[in-house]
């Protein structure tokens, strides 16, 4: 071969043998003149960056994941460091802050919480974690030995300060009896260890134990009592609980005892259904028992009871004893009206002579608004400060009923005007004009802060009533609030709620906060508080 070949095959990827000896012959020759073709020396060149680059990116991806790697456990590290530290700062939670988390967990979270770590568990065991405790027990708690609650009592009774008491819905015999005892061991540990300063019990409605049991629960119920000197509210609803028949008032132990501010009698009777005979005999004993152990009542600021047998018969022992009553909070329900005789004018003149600053909040429901219920529970001088109303069932059967304009009159004749503070009135029934009918009565209230209305549509007359408080608004009056429900068209409520929003402004500018509130399609009626 006398020269170099003009093209290198592909395929090679290095000079072969026979071009390496003509480059030697060409060198010893000193023929440099003749040089491979440019091609031949861009394909080395390629070639060998191309070897340089598959290098340098095998060493960059060792690299990485040599990188990685070290990444990884360092934050691993970070992360546990960071973890720790924020453990740490959790253990170290003040105590303050950790009460009040406590506070507002369940008991199954707070022992849950507890088990966190040291400190927590140290929070588990303060005072304001155990300040409320509810003795409830399911059916399955009943059969557990021994019984978590009364465990929980054995470990945190000295903190105890305020009891709620339920009792077990069942209506199995031995499930009763031994929810019972379990009862009688926790008023034990209660009498030994606790002072509360209230006392809720919430017991079965016309339920009533064996003479045994019966015997048993009041022998536990007298001594606790009795041990308790910072008792300050007691609300018994549908239970029989009650006070021991302590010695004559004058007594010293008796006038040194600090006596409850607040009783609360509630849910004696079904305020719906009639009572028959059976549950006639039955109330009638609860009321003997009741009756039997009146002296709690001589010193008490507060009692809320139904307007029932209950109070219909203490009130001889108010009248006569009790000189520090100074409110009572009645409920009323107009079904009932017929079982009473009901408190006279004069038997409420007799109260206010001897407790001057009483004041009467009062409940009262209706689905007939007769005149006679209405002046059953509403009499002369009657110093009501707090009236809600609430006539939201109106039943078919019932043809003698009150109007509202008659409701008033009412009211004014027995000179409730003159006490009223708060007035919420629920009326199922059309108002055919809200100005007509409140303008006069509200002039009247001079003491009345507060008025909530809830009505159906349509409010006649709601511009108007709005412009007699800009030209003369009642001195007393801060609030009104009115809910109309039952409203069929959404368009029609825009013109009206543009007008009622207008008069909003300028009423708020003359003190007066008032509101109105649009309930379409359907009827509500607001709960009392």
């Amino acid at each position: 071969m006398d020269r170099l070949p003009s093209e290198m095959d592909p395929n090679l990827s290095v000079l072969d043998a026979s071009e390496t000896d003509l480059a030697e012959e060409f060198d010893k020759r000193g023929q440099w003149a003749k040089l491979p073709s440019p091609k031949i020396i861009h394909k080395i060149i390629l070639q060998f960056y191309s070897s340089i680059v598959f290098l340098l990116k095998w060493i960059q991806s060792a690299m990485d994941c040599v990188l990685h790697h070290f990444q990884i456990q360092t934050a691993e590290i970070v992360d546990s460091t960071e973890e720790y530290d924020k453990q740490a700062q959790w253990a170290e939670l003040p105590s303050l802050p950790l009460e009040q988390i406590y506070s507002f967990l369940s008991r199954d979270d707070q022992i849950n919480m507890s088990q966190v770590c040291r400190k927590w568990s140290e929070g588990f065991n303060s005072p304001s974690v155990w300040k409320t405790f509810r003795f409830s027990l399911t059916e399955s708690q009943l059969l557990m030995d021994p019984c978590p609650k009364i465990k929980c009592a054995e470990k945190y009774s000295r903190m105890f300060r305020h009891v709620e008491i339920d009792f077990i819905r069942t209506v199995n015999v031995y499930s009763i009896e031994t929810f019972c005892k379990r009862l009688l061991v926790f008023l034990d540990i209660l009498t030994r260890n606790s002072q509360l300063i209230s006392l809720k019990v919430r017991w079965l409605e016309f339920f009533f134990l064996s003479d045994t049991m019966n015997c048993e629960v009041q022998k536990a119920i007298d001594p606790f009592f009795n041990s308790q000197h910072q008792l300050k509210k007691v609300k018994f609803q549908s239970s029989y609980f009650a006070f021991q028949d302590v010695d004559h008032p004058n007594d010293t132990a008796e006038d040194n005892r600090c006596l409850p501010t607040h009783f609360v009698l509630r849910r004696f009777i079904n305020p719906i259904e009639s009572m028959d005979q059976e549950s006639t005999l039955v109330a009638q004993n609860l009321h003997a028992l009741l009756c039997g152990r009146f002296q709690i009542f001589r010193r008490l600021p507060t009692l809320q009871t139904d307007y029932s047998f209950t109070y219909n018969s203490m009130s001889d022992v108010v009248d006569t004893e009790n000189r520090s009553l100074s409110k009572v909070n009645l409920n009323c329900y107009g079904s009932i009206q017929a079982h009473y005789r009901g408190l006279s004018s004069n038997a409420w003149r007799i109260r206010k002579q001897s407790c001057s600053d009483l004041k009467v909040e009062l409940y009262f429901e209706t689905d007939s608004q007769s005149r006679r219920e209405v002046e059953f529970f509403i009499v002369p001088d009657m110093p009501i400060t707090q009236l809600d109303y609430r006539f939201t069932v109106c039943k078919s059967d019932h043809s003698s009923i009150m109007e509202i304009d008659e409701l008033f009159n009412h009211l004014l004749a027995c000179k409730i005007n003159e006490h009223l503070v708060s007035f919420n009135l629920a009326w199922i029934l059309p108002i055919p004009d809200l100005a007509s009918t409140f303008t006069p009565f509200l002039q009247d209230c001079t003491k009345l802060k507060c008025l909530q209305l809830f009505m159906i549509y349509p409010a006649n007359g709601i511009d108007l009533l709005a412009r007699s408080w800009l030209e003369s608004r009642p001195e007393s009056l801060q609030k009104v609030s009115i809910d109309i429900s039952h409203v069929g068209n959404e368009d029609n409520s825009i013109s009206f709620m543009n007008l009622v929003t207008e008069y909003a402004s300028l009423l708020k500018l003359v003190g007066l906060n008032f509101e109105v509130k649009l309930n379409f399609g359907k009827t509500i009626f607001g709960e009392s508080s």
